[in-house]
């Protein structure tokens, strides 16, 4: 928000820079606090104990983001921002796990789905190639959006957000694409699915965590609004994470990596997606027209079913 005021062309203190630098330090710490609780306390809830090794991994993900931070593994003193963004990422896909293992997926008890391995496949392939498809669509309305006049960020994205090397780009890729899809997406709306909140606090709760880390980049952040609600719905509704992850990475990786014609990519998406979605109603519909056969009658007149008797 500080950056946005700065786009507007308005001033801030000088002191909103370090606020904003101990406001993330003190999210740090509380993940790592509440991560570390969540590890030590799981017999509570019966799950199985975590060794001390693994309890230890979020105290050492710390100490190496203070040490990049503090410019101790660069020759020029600077952070290298990858090492310590990539230790943050292990603390935060533990907290995510510890969350998911304790709210479970809130999915209840869908009589509908028939739990296979085939489906299982064909609905990842669907969401992520579904987000994808988001995702592109997104970034070209992101473009559009920068069009207009207003606050807009005319500089290089990567310098903006503190990562001016390519080494440090790919790895904010890679943490943006973990932390927006597994915590503000997957996670946000485990915890209030859990707490039985409805579905638009979840999609209002995660496109607010979508959007605002983005206001350095001025009216262009509008864009997460489509896209993060595009993300809670498919995951409310397919319940996998994993995908949306993917999908995220691998767009932020590949468009650093090179040039993607968006248009081409997009209709790319759409038809993987159509594809792989065919794929998954279809199956659907053959395995419960077996599943709804009706019982038939054995010599002796009792109600037998006959895919059952046919698997034994």
């Amino acid at each position: 928000m500080i950056a946005f005021v700065n786009l507007a062309g308005g001033n801030t203190p000088h002191w909103t820079a370090t606020a904003g630098l101990l406001i993330e330090a003190a999210g740090f710490i509380g993940a790592i606090t509440w991560t570390t609780h969540l590890l030590t306390t799981r017999k509570n809830v019966g799950l199985p104990m975590r060794s001390p090794v693994w309890i230890s991994v979020p105290l050492i993900a710390a100490l190496l983001f203070a040490v990049d931070e503090h410019g101790l593994l660069s020759a020029d003193g600077q952070p290298t921002r990858s090492v310590g963004l990539l230790a943050q990422l292990a603390v935060w896909v533990m907290l995510a796990a510890e969350i998911r293992a304790r709210a479970g997926d809130g999915s209840g008890g869908d009589q509908w789905a028939i739990r296979s391995r085939e489906r299982q496949w064909a609905t990842a392939w669907f969401v992520g190639f579904s987000y994808a498809a988001c995702l592109i669509a997104c970034m070209l309305l992101w473009r559009w959006l920068a069009l207009l006049p207003g606050p807009v960020l005319h500089s290089s994205q990567a310098v903006a957000a503190g990562a001016p090397t390519l080494g440090a780009h790919l790895a904010l890729g890679i943490w943006s694409g973990v932390v927006e899809e597994l915590l503000v997406t997957a996670t946000a709306a485990t915890v209030l699915a859990a707490a039985r909140r409805p579905a638009w606090e979840c999609v209002a709760a995660s496109v607010l965590m979508r959007v605002l880390p983005h206001a350095y980049v001025g009216w262009p952040m509008a864009a997460g609004i489509p896209l993060g609600a595009a993300a809670v719905f498919l995951f409310l509704r397919y319940r996998k994470a994993a995908p949306l992850v993917i999908a995220h990475v691998a767009y932020n990786v590949i468009t650093t990596l090179m040039v993607v014609p968006l248009v081409a990519a997009l209709l790319l998406s759409l038809l993987l997606a159509g594809i792989t979605g065919i794929w998954m109603a279809t199956g659907d519909r053959h395995r419960l027209s077996k599943v709804q056969q009706p019982a038939r009658q054995d010599p002796a007149g009792s109600a037998v079913d006959w895919q059952a008797q046919r698997g034994r």
